[in-house]
Protein backbone atom coordinates (compact mmCIF):
# COMPACT_ATOMS: atom_id res chain seq x y z
CA UNK A 1 0.00 0.00 0.00
CA UNK A 2 2.70 2.24 1.06
CA UNK A 3 4.09 2.38 -2.80
CA UNK A 4 0.74 3.00 -4.28
CA UNK A 5 0.34 5.31 -2.16
CA UNK A 6 3.93 7.15 -3.22
CA UNK A 7 2.63 6.38 -7.06
CA UNK A 8 -0.89 8.16 -6.72
CA UNK A 9 0.81 11.34 -4.58
CA UNK A 10 3.82 11.44 -7.21
CA UNK A 11 1.18 11.24 -9.61
CA UNK A 12 -1.10 14.44 -7.81
CA UNK A 13 2.13 16.53 -7.65
CA UNK A 14 3.70 16.10 -11.38
CA UNK A 15 1.21 18.80 -12.95
CA UNK A 16 2.81 20.94 -10.13
CA UNK A 17 6.16 20.19 -11.82
CA UNK A 18 4.91 21.16 -14.90
CA UNK A 19 3.95 23.68 -14.64
CA UNK A 20 6.80 25.00 -12.63
CA UNK A 21 8.96 23.84 -15.86
CA UNK A 22 6.54 25.94 -17.66
CA UNK A 23 7.07 29.17 -15.52
CA UNK A 24 10.61 28.54 -16.24
CA UNK A 25 10.53 27.83 -19.64
CA UNK A 26 9.01 31.82 -20.07
CA UNK A 27 10.89 33.22 -17.69
CA UNK A 28 13.91 36.27 -18.60
CA UNK A 29 16.18 34.62 -16.12
CA UNK A 30 16.68 31.03 -17.31
CA UNK A 31 19.10 32.04 -20.04
CA UNK A 32 21.56 32.92 -17.06
CA UNK A 33 24.27 30.80 -15.88
CA UNK A 34 22.92 29.90 -12.37
CA UNK A 35 19.97 28.61 -13.95
CA UNK A 36 20.45 25.31 -13.05
CA UNK A 37 20.53 26.80 -9.00
CA UNK A 38 16.53 26.95 -9.68
CA UNK A 39 16.11 23.87 -11.60
CA UNK A 40 17.78 21.85 -8.19
CA UNK A 41 15.55 23.76 -5.74
CA UNK A 42 12.85 22.63 -7.96
CA UNK A 43 13.32 19.23 -8.14
CA UNK A 44 14.27 19.36 -4.27
CA UNK A 45 11.16 20.48 -3.47
CA UNK A 46 9.44 18.23 -5.36
CA UNK A 47 10.73 15.99 -3.65
CA UNK A 48 10.75 16.75 -0.32
CA UNK A 49 7.04 17.81 -0.91
CA UNK A 50 6.15 14.01 -2.28
CA UNK A 51 7.71 12.65 0.99
CA UNK A 52 6.09 14.26 3.42
CA UNK A 53 2.72 14.22 1.39
CA UNK A 54 3.54 10.30 1.39
CA UNK A 55 4.06 9.72 5.37
CA UNK A 56 1.45 12.25 6.09
CA UNK A 57 -0.74 10.81 4.11
CA UNK A 58 -1.31 7.27 5.97
CA UNK A 59 -1.69 9.25 9.58
CA UNK A 60 -4.60 11.48 7.84
CA UNK A 61 -6.60 8.58 6.63
CA UNK A 62 -7.23 5.38 8.72
CA UNK A 63 -9.16 3.88 5.49
CA UNK A 64 -7.36 2.93 2.10
CA UNK A 65 -10.93 3.70 0.52
CA UNK A 66 -11.32 6.92 1.51
CA UNK A 67 -7.33 7.59 1.00
CA UNK A 68 -7.87 6.04 -2.55
CA UNK A 69 -10.98 8.04 -3.26
CA UNK A 70 -9.52 11.13 -2.21
CA UNK A 71 -6.32 10.73 -3.75
CA UNK A 72 -7.97 10.11 -6.94
CA UNK A 73 -10.20 13.28 -6.89
CA UNK A 74 -6.55 15.64 -5.93
CA UNK A 75 -5.29 14.04 -9.38
CA UNK A 76 -8.22 14.85 -11.22
CA UNK A 77 -8.32 18.54 -9.70
CA UNK A 78 -4.53 18.93 -10.47
CA UNK A 79 -4.53 17.55 -14.06
CA UNK A 80 -7.65 19.92 -14.84
CA UNK A 81 -5.45 23.30 -13.33
CA UNK A 82 -2.78 22.02 -15.20
CA UNK A 83 -4.71 22.48 -18.11
CA UNK A 84 -6.46 25.85 -17.62
CA UNK A 85 -2.90 27.23 -16.54
CA UNK A 86 -1.63 25.70 -19.86
CA UNK A 87 -4.05 27.36 -21.87
CA UNK A 88 -3.99 30.81 -20.30
CA UNK A 89 -0.33 30.54 -20.96
CA UNK A 90 -0.72 29.75 -24.70
CA UNK A 91 -3.75 32.10 -24.99
CA UNK A 92 -1.21 35.11 -23.85
CA UNK A 93 2.42 33.83 -25.28
CA UNK A 94 4.41 34.92 -28.04
CA UNK A 95 5.25 31.89 -29.60
CA UNK A 96 7.35 33.48 -32.33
Amino acid sequence: PLFFRAILVTLVMMPFAYWGRLQMHSATWRRDSYSMIGVSIGLSVFSAVTMILVVTSGFVFRSPAVELTVLLALLVVSRLLYRSGLRSYYRTADLA
